[in-house]
């Protein structure tokens, strides 16, 4: 799960740089910053899911650290693929 989750993720920052450099809008914001931005929210994601991995946690908060992770990954990628659509 963790592979699929870094590659989902990887997929969202690839998304957002096409969203970026299609945009007109978005080209006169700080490029680094919203790139470092995605960075970091993928970052947590990906860090909730390594973390819902540890054997030796309670299973209830493996499991909310899983959801968790997989809902910020599934709705950055929602985002992304929204402002694609949109024309933003």
């Amino acid at each position: 799960m963790k592979i699929v989750a870094a590659l989902v993720s990887l997929l969202v920052v690839v998304l957002n740089l096409v969203l970026i450099h299609r945009s007109p809008v978005l080209a006169h914001a700080s490029l680094r910053l919203v790139l470092f931005r995605m960075f970091l929210w993928m970052l947590a994601a990906n860090a909730m899911l390594w973390f819902s991995q540890q054997s030796d946690w309670r299973a209830s908060t493996r499991f909310q650290l899983f959801i968790a992770g997989w809902i910020l990954i599934l709705v950055q990628l929602g985002n992304v693929i929204y402002l694609l659509n949109s024309g933003v």
